[in-house]
Order: structure tokens, then sequence, then C-alpha cells
């Protein structure tokens, strides 16, 4: 029983631990003034020199 759930709560397991490393690095970032959350995709915007995939000008 135990080798039919193993490979789902590896998956658990691994999305838990990303999940995890994202957040403390977005702390870490911020208390050290690297991340700026007001602008890009923080704030739910585009910034200004991102390109969206719809504008994207690829010939």
């Amino acid at each position: 029983m135990i080798a039919g759930i193993d490979p789902l709560l590896d998956r658990l397991r691994t999305m838990n631990n990303v999940a995890g490393d994202l957040a403390v690095s977005t702390v870490v970032g911020k208390w050290n003034d690297a991340v700026d959350l007001t602008a890009g995709v923080w704030a739910g915007g585009v910034g200004d020199g991102d390109v969206v995939a719809s504008e994207s000008t690829a010939d």
C-alpha cells in the first residue's frame, strides 16, 4: 500500500520544499532591498521594459 501512494507523497514533499524556498528567497530579498514589490508581476502589472507574448516583435 505504501508503494502505491509514495509517488504522490513525494510530489507533495517537493511542492512544499519549492514553495518554502520561494517564500524564504522573497523575504530575504525584500530585507536586503533586492526585490521591488511595487513593480512588475508583484504589482499585478507589466513593467515598462517587459515584453508580453502578444506584443513580441519576433519575425
